[in-house]
């Protein structure tokens, strides 16, 4: 039968979805654990979970929690780095480690068959941690060595500027990587003592998904994680920040950038609000996917970049709404422009069918976000650190659905602030200068690399 390919497919039925049961219970420890059984490959994928954040870092200590999930794997239990690596390598087990400013994480992919001897291994690396001086000195010099060669790549530099301007004077406003001169006057008791108040079962959270039954993961984490004791937590300060109330234009001059990373936005609130659904719609519109209207209008119609896209975006306590492209310096003040122009125009102008494109967008990619047994950790990663509830992904797609014209327009008077943003750019501060008076601006300053204030423009 030959497919005639100028008939545009029909839709065939409506989209439902619903979450694989979630078994939340907790070990003797203390430590919350969540399975979802998936049976059908024979494999596990694991996330641990530790309210032990870059957020946590002391004063001029900046760095200390993610040089602590640097150092953690490279000895335990009198095994060397060396040994661990190549215990997981004969399992076929892959194991990572990451942090952001709220968590640390650890994850495990392991064949069910081998999962036993890897939660014994990832045990070993949570509860008995060597910290050996020769390992904290090479990761440490490690981390110092990255920090130096972010400062090559402009786009990194945008980013980190851009959200301690924002989330300034709170615990989010410093770079999760640490500062290069906090980092290199940490002490390897220093990160003991981090380690200590941190790494507490009763604060962490394990999600576990594939094929295995409550019974056996119970007998392997009990018999694995018993041991691991809660011994005391500082909490960290309570979250401060400082909204601006007018428009902030902040330049870090990089001369030898051959073209202008931009990052645009402000604060929000937090990923919990029940405003997110009306948010999600509003931003896959104006700049969330590949044909949104910025995207139409930097790239397509003015050829000022590759692309451009906006988010918003949430840590635990709080959130933020951004822009981020690149342009060529020439044009750096025209893009800025077009893009006030955009936020501007959706508080004003939303079609309908801009609005149902924007739906069928997300509830139609919805199910493929759940295909994977990492894909379904990583969503239940989000119910518990953002402290939704368990039923919160079976109600998306009605959520979603929920949310009308009437209401993204809502959402774009409530959480569009184009009069009260904070602009980062980094590039060629000579060349953009040239052009700095054909836009309106309440405060130019010039920033170094690291957010130091060098003085106005």
């Amino acid at each position: 039968m030959k497919i005639n390919r100028e008939i545009k497919p029909s839709a065939n039925g409506e989209i439902s979805f619903t979450l694989p049961e979630l078994d939340n219970f907790k070990l003797s420890s203390g430590l919350n654990v969540t399975l979802i059984k998936k049976d059908n490959l024979p494999i596990i994928h694991l996330n641990l979970l530790l309210n032990a954040g870059s957020k946590f870092d002391p004063e001029n200590k900046k760095g200390l929690a993610y040089l602590t999930s640097l150092v953690i794997d490279e000895g335990a239990a009198g095994l060397s780095s060396l040994e661990i690596d190549d215990e997981f390598e004969t399992l076929g087990t892959i194991f990572r480690a990451s942090t952001d400013s709220d968590l640390i994480y650890f994850s495990m992919l392991s064949l069910t068959d081998n999962f036993r001897k890897s939660v014994d291994l990832l045990a070993k690396i949570i509860t008995k941690p060597d910290f050996n001086h020769s390992d904290f000195e090479r990761e440490r010099n490690k981390l110092l060595t990255k920090i130096t060669q972010l400062r090559d790549d402009a786009g990194s530099i945008a980013s980190l500027l851009f959200e301690n301007l924002i989330y300034a004077p709170s615990f989010y406003a410093h770079p999760v990587i640490g500062k290069y001169d906090d980092v290199n006057s940490i002490s390897r008791d220093e990160l003991l003592n981090f380690y200590s108040n941190y790494f507490c079962p009763s604060d962490s959270h394990l999600i576990v998904v594939g094929s295995i039954s409550k019974r056996d993961l119970l007998n392997e984490l009990e018999s694995n994680f018993s041991c691991w004791k809660n011994i005391g937590k500082t909490k960290a300060s309570q979250l401060q920040i400082a909204e601006t109330s007018k428009k902030h234009l902040f330049i870090c001059n990089k001369e030898d950038a051959p073209q202008s990373e931009l990052r645009i936005g402000h604060l929000t609130n937090s990923r919990s609000h029940p405003d997110y659904f009306g948010k999600s719609i509003l931003n896959t519109i104006l700049g969330g996917q590949f044909s949104s209207r910025l995207n139409h209008n930097l790239r397509e119609e003015k050829g000022f970049t590759y692309g451009v896209n906006s988010s918003f975006d949430y840590n635990k306590e709080s959130g933020s709404f951004g822009i981020a492209t690149a342009v060529k310096t020439e044009n750096t003040v025209d893009a800025l422009n077009e893009i006030l122009i955009e936020m501007n125009r959706i508080k004003n102008d939303v079609t309908d069918e801009e609005v149902d494109f924007a739906k069928s967008y997300l509830i139609k990619r919805f199910p493929s976000l759940f295909q994977t047994n990492n894909q379904l950790s990583n969503n239940v990663m989000v119910l518990v650190s953002h402290n939704l509830p368990s039923d919160y992904f079976d109600r998306y797609l009605e959520m979603i659905e929920q949310c009308d014209t009437k209401t993204v327009l809502e959402m774009a008077d409530k959480y569009l602030y184009p009069e009260n943003i904070v602009t980062v750019i980094v590039g060629n501060k000579n060349e953009i200068l040239k052009s700095l008076d054909r836009i309106e601006w309440e405060q130019v300053t010039e920033l170094d690399f690291e957010g130091n204030v060098i003085g106005s423009l």
